[in-house]
């Protein structure tokens, strides 16, 4: 079995541990949107580690959109977000590891938007 095929099937154990995410309603007297904070790692064996929050269109910090809703639903991988995990789509997944921050927690958070994550 490939290295990568082994860590992917210890992650989805890991996933088994936490609960699917439950959204929060978006506040409908404003703009409001959902970004995510997507947390950086030291290397492409961590798990993806992303928060979830409100903001308004007016308030929000700079972020990147990527649009996501379409693909192979049949393959999907676990993502933590808050406490709670996602399921995201095999490119989805490598988009985020691809743009996650390198080195560690020093690195800061990168702001997306994401439509599959996003909207609920």
């Amino acid at each position: 079995m490939p290295k990568d095929s082994s860590r992917q099937n210890s992650l989805k154990d890991w996933a088994n541990t936490y609960q699917k995410y439950k959204y929060t309603p978006l506040d409908a007297s404003r703009n409001s949107v959902r970004l995510l904070r997507l947390r950086p790692a030291p290397d492409s064996s961590w798990a993806i580690r992303c928060s979830l929050f409100h903001t308004t269109l007016e308030e929000a910090p700079p972020y990147i959109a990527l649009s996501y809703a379409w693909g192979d639903t049949n393959s999907s991988f676990p993502i933590l977000v808050d406490s709670d995990t996602v399921s995201v789509t095999k490119n989805l997944r490598h988009a985020l590891l691809r743009l996650r921050p390198k080195g560690g927690e020093k690195a800061g958070d990168l702001v997306v938007w994401i439509d599959a994550i996003c909207i609920n």
